[in-house]
């Protein structure tokens, strides 16, 4: 994904009434160098039964 793209997402979520996450379990505990938004903007956080408990809560 590239800066652009980055801003643009973040700026579709700021718009939405609710947010709604879709990761795997491959994807908990990364770091990456982008910050799409706060966790604690997510409303509802879906992820495969593999995904650390700690996580989730």
């Amino acid at each position: 994904m590239d800066i652009n793209e980055g801003d643009t997402i973040s700026a579709v979520m700021a718009a939405a009434q609710q947010v709604i996450v879709v990761k795997d379990s491959t994807k908990f505990g990364r770091k990456g160098c982008n910050v799409m938004l706060p966790v604690e903007e997510i409303d509802i956080a879906i992820a495969d039964r593999d995904a650390p408990n700690k996580a989730i809560e």
